[in-house]
């Protein structure tokens, strides 16, 4: 409880250490709740301060099936990712915030592939491959706005420039996507999240 009241005074104004914790979702990925053999989710816990930084945590989770992404086999993943980082927060008015920030992100998952191979001159080959304890890092550069919405609810988007920095690819058939990141043939990639959450403040204005 000291924690959530402690402040400095700057200029004969008290400026919280601990602003507000805020809880999040991404409702852009609720729609794969009613997609067969697709499901991601993806959370946010955040830490404000007085002092127009927050501190970042973002947990996912990724369950893909009977991907068509190569000509003659089907394709499953599944794993999770989190990341951690920084945001610096400039208020454009009242009830909109645009921040700026960074993540150091890292996924472990697993994939499964069952292919054949065709021929009209010898038997027809099927095989599978599995592959587990995959592992993948990569850096985020994010540009984050949200809006009040009523009370103390937000609505906004994150736009991420993906750059990743450590991935190894050990066998002859390439990791199609990494949870969290994308495809994984990319070394730069950009993407979109759209998110609402609850802003819990942590100190009294009027104290």
């Amino acid at each position: 409880m000291i924690l959530f009241f402690l402040a400095e005074n700057v200029q004969g104004q008290a400026k919280p250490i601990l602003k507000n914790l805020s809880l999040g979702i991404d409702y852009g990925k609720l729609y794969t709740l009613a997609t067969p053999g697709h499901k991601r989710y993806e959370g946010s816990l955040s830490i404000e301060s007085g002092y127009n930084f927050s501190l970042i945590a973002e947990y996912g989770a990724v369950d893909r099936s009977a991907m068509e992404v190569y000509k003659n086999g089907k394709y499953d993943y599944e794993g999770s990712y989190y990341r951690l980082g920084l945001d610096f927060n400039y208020a454009l008015a009242e009830k909109n915030t645009l921040s700026l920030g960074f993540r150091y992100a890292e996924s472990s998952f697993s994939d499964y592939l069952t292919y054949s191979i065709n021929s009209s001159l010898w038997p027809d080959y099927t095989d599978e491959l599995s592959r587990s304890g995959l592992k993948a890092v990569w850096g985020e550069l994010v540009l984050t706005s949200d809006s009040q919405l009523w009370d103390n609810f937000f609505l906004g988007f994150n736009f991420r420039y993906r750059r990743q920095l450590k991935f190894i690819e050990e066998n002859v058939i390439p990791v199609y996507a990494i949870p969290g990141y994308g495809k994984a043939r990319y070394n730069y990639i950009p993407a979109v999240n759209l998110f609402i959450k609850y802003k819990l403040p942590l100190y009294n204005k009027n104290k």
